[in-house]
Order: C-alpha cells, then structure tokens, then sequence
C-alpha cells in the first residue's frame, strides 16, 4: 500500500505522520468496488481514551463528575453502576452492582475502604 505523508504540529513540534490508506489497498481484489461512508458512522481511534468510548459507548454517561480518586489506591468497578457529582474514593474501593440492579452513587458521597453492594451500603 502506499504511504500518504501528513505533516502536523504536536506541542508546537513540527512532526511527519504516514498513514497508508485502506483505499489504496482497493486495486489488488478484482472487481472490488468503494461506498462512500459519511464520517459521522464511525468515530476515529487515534488515542486510548478515543478507543475506551467506541468500546464502552454509554461509559461517560454513567459519570455526573469524575470523582476524586487522588487517595485511591485501589478500585473495582462492575455492574450498572451510576456515579453521582462530587464523589470521593479513597483506598480501596469495590463497587458491584447485581445482576438486574442499577447502583447509583449518590452526590458528595466518600466511599473510603468500602465495598459497596447495595444502596444501603452507602
């Protein structure tokens, strides 16, 4: 395939980026043919972050704020589980939601060295 040059500025450094295009690649299969797709079906991945969102669509969704995690040092997270705003976690933390439930964190909660099942754990 060939080598498409993209030159670009990253932290005010002057970089090359190549990229090789897919539709190059179209003129070794015969009788192959191409279908214009609008960039909005499909979300680009140039980065972790971008990657997390295209496999966990609704995960920012589940976030009113992003908590406080500068005293944690451990946390498990599984289940539909809802963060409310201004959470704190501190140490370690476990959150696990049962099958079924949606386990909503409430706003300003601190959850320090807990395990967390039910809302009632709060």
């Amino acid at each position: 395939m060939e080598i498409i040059p993209n030159p670009k500025e990253v932290d005010g450094v002057k970089v090359l980026q190549l990229e090789t295009g897919a539709g190059a690649a179209i003129r070794f299969f015969e009788h192959a043919i191409g279908i214009n797709v609008p960039r909005s079906r499909f979300l680009a991945v140039k980065a972790t972050s971008d990657l997390l969102l295209v496999q966990v669509g609704n995960f920012l969704a589940r976030f009113n704020s992003i908590p406080s995690i500068v005293e944690l040092d451990r946390l498990k997270v599984s289940g539909d589980v809802w963060f409310g705003a201004a959470i704190v976690l501190k140490d370690k933390t476990s959150i696990t939601a049962k099958p079924g439930v949606k386990l909503e964190i409430p706003d300003g909660a601190v959850l320090e060295n807990k395990e967390i099942n039910d809302p009632e754990d709060f």
